[in-house]
């Protein structure tokens, strides 16, 4: 996996639900003691002459960056002036980047906003960060393993969970298969279904 900058901790991306619906809000970072980031986009390209940034969001909706009153490229914090929408992508203006030569900069780099802006999620959504590191566990109670990682394959996402024995096991996160899923507990309650083999 890529490692942070200035020594950030990455820890995962995306948040979900229960029923495997996609909804983005990547990568978690520790930034300093206090301010956790969120990763929720990348600088694409740049726009005009006015230092514009073209971004490609991460969120599950374009509209979300009009949430944000600053974010971080490149380690610093950024003031965000303006906040529009082109072809599918957030075109932003921040405070300080106002020629194409200082927008140049941020080319290619990621976008991440405070993580406070999410502490209000949908009910039955989580950021990932919170879910890895689970104990998954069966409606009979038996511990299958932790959840290691997850993977978005369209349809649905897809859990990770690696077993006592250092096996791997993938479960659809659907409904018929996530049951429960507990933040505080840490844990997260599973039906097996027949066909789901460990990899």
């Amino acid at each position: 996996t890529e490692k942070g900058n200035c020594g950030n901790r990455r820890l995962r991306k995306t948040y979900t639900n229960e029923l495997g619906e996609r909804n983005v809000l990547p990568l978690l970072f520790v930034w300093g003691d206090a301010m956790e980031l969120i990763e929720v986009g990348k600088v694409a390209n740049v726009r005009g002459l006015k230092g514009e940034l073209k971004v490609l969001s991460y969120c599950d909706t374009l509209e979300q960056f009009e949430d944000f009153e600053k974010v971080t490229v490149d380690n610093k914090e950024y003031t965000i002036e303006s906040v529009r929408y082109f072809k599918g992508m957030v075109l932003l203006m921040l405070a300080g980047v106002d020629t194409v030569e200082k927008a140049q900069w941020l080319k290619n780099k990621m976008v991440y906003a405070d993580k406070a802006y999410f502490k209000d999620l949908p009910e039955g959504r989580y950021l990932i960060s919170d879910l890895i590191g689970c104990q998954v566990i069966g409606l009979d109670g038996e511990t299958i393993g932790k959840l290691n990682d997850i993977f978005q394959t369209g349809a649905n996402d897809v859990y990770e969970v690696l077993t006592d024995e250092n096996k791997k096991l993938l479960l659809p996160a659907v409904k018929e298969v996530v049951r429960e899923i507990d933040i505080e507990k840490k844990e997260i309650r599973v039906k097996l279904l027949e066909g789901l083999d460990e990899i």
